[in-house]
């Protein structure tokens, strides 16, 4: 991509501290909460050990963390990519290519937000128009890395931020597949909006030249469209999802898909956990021609789950708790062993003290 003149960040992959430790000291300016950099698995998914850092001590403690862990794809975690944290939105590519030539399908926002303790959590996706100038920047620079990086055939997911401050933009990461956004209500909006998803226009660009070549080099967009992440703020019973309900009666209500095969009575009084990139219980897609309508809605939805009103939960009593004896199983090794130590430390200490003590010297025992 630099032989290409295309804007890269700062990285570098480390399999020791002293790598990372080293390649943090060229940096000018010094890592620091206004200069941040981002700690990554190489093999992950969802933004699995993914980790902002801002000082040298964090850093050393973030690295030890990660390198020796297993990830959730089952690999075992002996480097790190270190790279330079870039401050702007983000963006994604959905494009599928043949023997070259790169069609764009869609082109989404990533709404990354902190929540649960997790700086980049997925809050949603809402689709861009491919004629907005910006998007047109964006677009052209996206088929610059297709083409630079060899990425002659398939479907790409191209992650790319807008960097404001330089107004333009630079790669995150680029996946030769179809995106993690590629199921239920995704597939759904590029049906809806852009009369073709992803991974039909794959299969096409594989195993139909005449169907690839009758594609738009970028598909128009029909009408606006965005997707919510739900997130659950508070960990507890699930008794029900007024959120969804009311997300059904809006205008711009296009479909939605419920993180269990047997929907919402598959998770009702069961234990909700705290929303991760990995664990999105509920996402929803809104569509309208009226861009304002599609937005406001949206906003609505992240609104009801801020002030935890779109799930309905029930406190996990501490006692009798389904959470309190899961809370309670995971600690039970730990307390034995703790309990286990505890009462050897005691034994030892009275077998020492009750032992017979020696006679110091010069003092005599009188005998009858």
């Amino acid at each position: 991509m630099r032989a290409a003149n295309l804007r890269t960040m700062r990285e570098k992959v480390v399999s020791t501290w002293k790598e990372a430790e080293t390649f943090l000291g060229t940096w000018s300016p010094p890592l620091s909460k206004k200069n941040p950099c981002v700690f990554k698995i190489l093999q992950g998914s969802g933004g699995e050990g993914t980790v902002e850092v801002d000082s040298m001590k964090q850093a050393k403690e973030i690295f030890d963390g990660l390198v020796g862990t297993t990830s959730a794809t089952a690999d075992v975690n002996t480097e790190v990519l270190v790279q330079e944290f870039l401050v702007g939105t983000e963006y994604a590519i959905d494009s599928v290519s043949r023997n070259g030539v790169n069609k764009i399908v869609a082109v989404w926002i990533e709404d990354f937000r902190p929540a649960n303790g997790i700086f980049d959590q997925y809050f949603g996706f809402k689709l861009m128009d491919p004629a907005d100038p910006k998007i047109q920047k964006i677009i052209e620079y996206g088929k610059g890395i297709l083409t630079a990086t060899g990425l002659h055939n398939g479907a790409a997911n191209t992650e790319i931020k807008w960097l404001d401050n330089e107004d333009a933009p630079c790669l995150m990461e680029i996946n030769a597949r179809w995106a993690g956004i590629n199921w239920g209500d995704g597939l759904t909006i590029e049906d809806h909006c852009l009369g073709k998803n992803i991974i039909q226009a794959a299969f096409e660009s594989y195993l139909d030249k005449d169907a690839f070549d009758a594609m738009p080099d970028v598909r128009p967009m029909k009408c606006h469209a965005a997707i919510i992440n739900t997130i659950n703020f508070q960990a507890g019973i699930l008794k029900g999802m007024p959120g969804l309900e009311l997300a059904k009666k809006l205008p711009t209500y296009l479909s939605s898909d419920i993180d269990s095969a047997a929907g919402l009575a598959g998770m009702l009084n069961k234990v909700l956990p705290l929303t991760t990139p990995n664990s999105i219980p509920v996402n929803i897609a809104f569509a309208s021609h009226d861009e304002a309508a599609v937005y406001r809605d949206y906003d609505y939805m992240i609104e009801l789950q801020a002030a935890n009103k779109f799930f309905d939960i029930a406190p996990a009593m501490l006692k009798g708790s389904l959470l309190a004896r899961k809370a309670f199983a995971s600690q039970r090794l730990p307390l034995l062993a703790f309990a286990a130590l505890f009462l050897v430390c005691a034994t030892a200490f009275f077998v020492y003290a009750s032992r017979p003590k020696a006679t110091p010297p010069g003092v005599y025992l009188s005998l009858d």
